[in-house]
């Protein structure tokens, strides 16, 4: 069902990424640069980079009136930049570059520095403002898995892996019956990859993932 829904399904997922990315750019980082980084111009200009760098102004139906709100009417209420959903994701260039001027914003090219990278209440950056960056930063991170069709997914996003992870951390000898069932899951995508999509690759991926899971069940 989903190969027969692929073009429907990634239309889905790069309108959500596409209003996530627009959400905190075109709407987030307008209220900053009124409040936080107001008189910072060394900042504002970098959150201004972010929103050049990725703002889709052609979904927005009043590109101008949005960008010089942010630039030149500071003490009016701010109104948030109505925007279209576009099924136009970003590209990972873009992402990556986004991820690298949070980084620069956040740590004043001080990556070491003492509690993180977003542990640095020196910074001048408020609270509220970091948790902001902090929480798009690893929304992006999660991005990426889904715009490079040539990555893998972490491990730990494997359903079956979920299964068998929660079997063994649970302690349950009530759910110790159970830990092989989850590899029903992985007998029958080996059986669909190979017989179906036909992509030896997936086999294999999956059989590496099931000689893990099979050496960690062992050793607990």
């Amino acid at each position: 069902m989903m190969q027969r829904c692929d073009t429907l399904l990634a239309d889905a997922l790069w309108e959500t990424i596409h209003v996530e990315v627009q959400d905190f750019v075109q709407d987030k980082l307008d209220t900053m640069l009124r409040t936080t980084f107001r008189k910072k111009k060394d900042l504002s200009r970098i959150l201004s980079d972010m929103r050049t760098l990725s703002a889709d102004w052609m979904a927005n139906t009043n590109k101008h009136v949005g960008e010089m709100h942010a630039l030149h009417q500071e003490s009016d209420e701010p109104k948030p930049n109505i925007f279209y959903p576009r099924p136009v994701a970003p590209t990972a260039s873009q992402v990556h570059c986004l991820q690298f001027l949070i980084c620069e914003l956040v740590s004043g090219g001080n990556l070491r520095k003492h509690g993180g990278l977003f542990g640095n209440t020196a910074s001048g950056i408020s609270v509220d403002d970091l948790k902001q960056l902090e929480t798009f930063f690893y929304k992006l991170s999660f991005f990426l898995h889904i715009l490079d069709y040539t990555g893998l997914f972490p491990i730990e996003c494997s359903l079956p892996w979920m299964l068998v992870d929660n079997v063994i951390e649970s302690e349950d000898p009530g759910l110790f019956e159970s830990i092989l069932m989850p590899f029903d899951i992985y007998n029958d995508s080996a059986q669909y990859a190979l017989t179906v999509l036909k992509q030896r690759f997936l086999y294999d991926e999956i059989e590496a993932e099931v000689c893990k899971k099979v050496q960690l069940s062992c050793y607990y």
